[in-house]
């Protein structure tokens, strides 16, 4: 009788312990894809919101040529500060009418602002200690396919353009690319 009370109390164990653990797999299950989710929705929100943000300077400059752009810069002494690009940390203002705002300048400019006003990559929180390297940033000036949670903006002078490339990602770990261009003018706003 001993026997059977032990085999049962074993099999109960058994079981409760099977039920435990495939409780703790479906919720990491729910948790890894609800972070995915939201690291999906963010970055599309994200590219929503830089694209605006460029749009809405285009038509400041448009509409009134004499308007400045105001970026914010170089709080971080990053790289593009040290290229010379930027001569003083903070706030850089552009007018619309000069040369400055040619759709290249205007991107290096873009780039900077976005990362010093908290848009992040939203797949990578690790920051460097370089700062050109540091994963956390958003934006990056190139004219590439960005790795996922990272927008690449790019000024192309010949075609007058600012092109923004962002890799929102899919729940099947593929890279989806959200891509948007702005006509921009060659030369200032004139």
């Amino acid at each position: 009788m001993k026997d059977k009370i032990k085999g049962f109390a074993l099999v109960n164990f058994l079981i409760g312990f099977g039920v435990i653990i495939v409780v703790i797999l479906i919720g990491l299950f729910l948790i890894k894809n609800t972070s995915l989710s939201r690291k999906i929705s963010n970055s599309i929100y994200q590219h929503e919101a830089i694209y605006r943000f460029i749009v809405a300077y285009n038509f400041m400059c448009k509409t009134h040529p004499t308007n400045f752009l105001t970026f914010k810069t170089c709080t971080n002494d990053s790289s593009e500060c040290k290229n010379g690009k930027v001569i003083s940390p903070g706030i850089t203002k552009i007018s619309c009418s000069s040369k400055s705002a040619n759709a290249s300048n205007a991107a290096s400019y873009f780039v900077m602002h976005f990362n010093e006003t908290g848009y992040k990559n939203y797949y990578n929180k690790r920051q460097s200690k370089s700062l050109e390297n540091d994963l956390s940033q958003c934006c990056s000036l190139k004219n590439s396919s960005p790795k996922r949670g990272n927008t690449h903006i790019y000024g192309d002078n010949k075609n007058n353009t600012i092109t923004i490339i962002t890799n929102v990602g899919n729940k099947f770990s593929k890279d989806i690319y959200l891509t948007n261009t702005i006509d921009w003018p060659g030369g200032g706003f004139k």
